[in-house]
């Protein structure tokens, strides 16, 4: 999933893109909470969501945006004893209607380790 913060100034066109690895399926089972729907093009299998604004305040003085979504994956022989990716680098831009600077962020990839979830954390590796 994808949670967005903002403590600072307001911020508006702001886009969050990832793309999915080879190997790796779209599900189409997504939901928002804030911004428009995702959009996954399997031509060039990018995720994207966008918002129109984010607040200042976002993530400390209310509740963050978020966006959920669901990949599948079948590992295959040549993947056993590995840790796969599920989603590559995550980039979210926007831009500060204060000053006008346009601001990029960017998250690590994801992988069947699941770093932040603590049940699964350290069980991503795939079994024979």
């Amino acid at each position: 999933y994808w949670r967005l913060g903002n403590t600072l100034n307001e911020v508006d066109n702001v886009v969050v893109t990832t793309t999915l690895p080879q190997g790796v399926s779209w599900t189409n089972q997504s939901s928002v909470a804030a911004g428009e729907a995702l959009i996954y093009n399997p031509n060039t299998r990018e995720v994207a969501w966008k918002l129109n604004r984010l607040p200042a305040g976002a993530g400390a003085s209310f509740s963050r945006p978020e966006a959920n979504f669901e990949v599948a994956v079948t590992p295959g022989q040549d993947d056993a004893d590995k840790v796969l990716v599920l989603i590559k680098t995550t980039t979210a831009t926007a831009r500060d209607t204060f000053s006008g600077a346009e601001l990029t962020a960017t998250a690590k990839f994801i992988t069947t380790d699941l770093d932040g979830d603590l049940g699964a954390q350290g069980k991503g590796v795939v079994v024979r």
